[in-house]
């Protein structure tokens, strides 16, 4: 989720960390952010500076799409995954050695037990200041894979490396690898329309186990590549009985919602309304279910499940070419902390207003063109289940004239 603002974000999260764990020491002090040979200038107090000296891609990175996002089908850029370089740099009031040492010594316990950088840690440092208001939409805090801090064993000649080109006095430092940040392409994603029938008799795969208590699957109704709300869920597994409880966890928000299933279950399978009356949000979550009744609880595994945006209307369905302005409405509602953008052929359009719901379509050629909403990266479904053969939804097709 991360863009190109990501690397100043880290930095500035580690400074922060650092001026927390070490202000008492510091006293009068500060925790600075300058290259080596501008580090001390003529500064003669307590000082911590932090200096990125190197960007490196990660090959494990080079060719994964973005955690959570990746969908089968969609020509995707991949993100660009980096590791990050820093060297730590203790000065004493003074310069004294003895000073900067226990300087030093506080700046890598902090490190130290800051390994994993959590997003409320990020959150709270980058967060709007007179100062600079742009960091907090680096989004860094909402990146799923974390970032976490290893400190580098490197010999007296490897450090000197550093330091040399600057031509500035060497002093005992330590240095750290932050990995892994994901900046996110802003190239657009290119994706398909959904598939209508999978083989012959339009059958999907069958999952059979043993190993209790598990969920082995989710189905939606219609065998939909994603729920819709007032959807009935059937979730199979293995030896669900007792009171129990199917909770629905947010992966971006870790929003919770937690439903009763309907009474006709049985020990393999249960059913779950998605009722509107809830507080849900679009996007991607991880369906676990819960016993009530067992001393102590428990809960099984979490499977993944999509709620997809329901479109109810679009107007106009009719329009002449050129710059054609659409308004939408869809179930849930979306938010304005939402990622919200319109399929419209192999575009990728972003949203003109939220409240109401419009898209302006610059250059609309003559055509039938089926849309599709993504919100957080899930896309509504243009297709009318009612309909034999399968058919997409009039109400989501647009006929530009």
């Amino acid at each position: 989720m991360s863009n190109a603002l990501a690397i100043a974000a880290t930095t500035t999260t580690l400074r922060s960390l650092l001026f927390q764990g070490v202000r008492n020491e510091l006293g009068s002090g500060s925790v600075t952010v300058r290259p080596l040979d501008k580090a001390r200038g003529n500064n003669d107090g307590n000082q911590i500076n932090l200096f990125l000296y190197h960007t490196a891609v990660s090959g494990a990175w080079r060719n994964m799409d973005m955690p959570h996002q990746g969908k089968a089908g969609e020509t995707r850029p991949f993100p660009l995954g980096l590791e990050l370089y820093y060297l730590v740099t203790a000065y004493g009031e003074n310069d004294n050695d003895i000073q900067s040492h226990r300087l030093l010594g506080q700046a890598m316990s902090v490190l130290h037990d800051h390994t994993i950088l959590s997003p409320a840690e990020i959150e709270l440092a980058t967060r709007p200041t007179e100062a600079d208001s742009a960091l907090f939409s680096s989004d860094l805090h909402q990146q799923i894979e974390r970032i976490r801090l290893v400190l580098l064993k490197l010999s007296f000649d490897e450090i000197a490396q550093i330091w040399r080109p600057f031509q500035a006095q060497y002093r005992i430092s330590a240095a750290y690898q932050a990995s892994i940040v994901l900046i996110e392409s802003g190239l657009p994603v290119k994706t398909p329309l959904p598939v209508l029938r999978r083989g012959s008799d339009d059958r999907g795969a069958i999952a059979v186990a043993s190993l209790p208590p598990t969920l082995l699957e989710i189905s939606p109704p219609n065998r939909k590549p994603s729920a819709e709300l007032g959807d009935i869920l059937v979730i199979r597994g293995d030896r669900l009985e007792g009171d129990l409880t199917v909770r629905f966890r947010s992966v971006l928000s870790d929003a919770e919602i937690e439903i009763a299933p309907l009474s006709d279950r049985t020990i393999n399978e249960l059913r779950v309304q998605l009722s509107e009356a809830l507080d849900w949000v679009g996007g991607l979550y991880t369906v676990s279910v819960v016993d009530r009744s067992a001393a102590p609880g428990w809960a099984t595994n979490d499977l993944p499940i999509a709620l997809a945006p329901k479109v109810t209307t679009v107007d106009p369905l009719t329009a002449p070419s050129g710059d054609v302005t659409l308004t939408l409405t869809c179930t849930p509602e979306v938010r304005s902390t939402q990622r919200i953008s319109l399929l419209w052929g192999d575009r990728e359009i972003p949203p003109e207003s939220i409240s109401p719901l419009r898209f302006r379509i610059p250059n609309a050629e003559p055509g039938n063109y089926v849309i599709r909403l993504r919100v957080d990266r899930v896309d509504s479904i243009p297709v009318n289940f009612g309909a034999r053969p399968l058919q997409f939804a009039e109400n989501q097709t647009v006929r530009i004239t």
